[in-house]
């Protein structure tokens, strides 16, 4: 009866260290969507890009200056050679925003390499800056996400995007 009571227990034993490490290895993946139809909804997507990559940032969720009924999205937009094209005749028409100061945990793990490349190290502070142009969000906003930036990721037909509420 003993050892039958120790290979019960063992088995649960294993049981729940399955269940904990499942759970854990879940947390740890990426939370960004690839549905394009959804973020149609909460955005401006016109031409609408071919491929999108992106996140909801919910209040409290990360230090910022949201404050805590707001919310953003970041998004990647891929778009074909064509569409970039004209989106970047677009651009040349509207003025930049100055440097943009972001905390560190704002670069996502899964941010593809070019993105991430985008983002440097501000020498005089622990905050990141920006290396190419960003522009104000008037393209992609739609109500109640008003506000943010976009840039164009340069030689790689892609949008990186950022809006929030106000």
């Amino acid at each position: 009866m003993v050892r039958g009571e120790m290979v019960r227990f063992l088995l649960q034993s294993a049981c729940i260290l399955a269940l904990v490490s499942c759970q854990s290895a879940k947390s740890n993946a990426p939370e960004y969507s690839t549905d394009l139809q959804k973020l149609e909804r909460l955005v401006t997507l016109n031409p609408a890009p071919s491929d999108v990559f992106w996140q909801v940032i919910e209040k409290g969720s990360r230090k910022g200056q949201l404050g805590p009924s707001d919310w953003a999205i970041v998004a990647i937009l891929q778009y074909d050679e064509s569409t970039m094209k004209k989106l970047q005749a677009t651009v040349r028409e509207i003025d930049p925003l100055p440097d943009i100061f972001l905390e560190k945990d704002f670069i996502q793990v899964w941010f593809q390499e070019p993105v991430k490349n985008c983002f440097v190290q501000d020498s005089n502070s622990d905050y990141y800056i920006i290396t190419v142009p960003a522009y104000p969000p008037e393209l992609f906003a739609k109500s109640p996400l008003l506000h943010g930036y976009f840039f164009i990721v340069p030689r790689e037909n892609l949008v990186f995007l950022y809006l929030h509420t106000a």
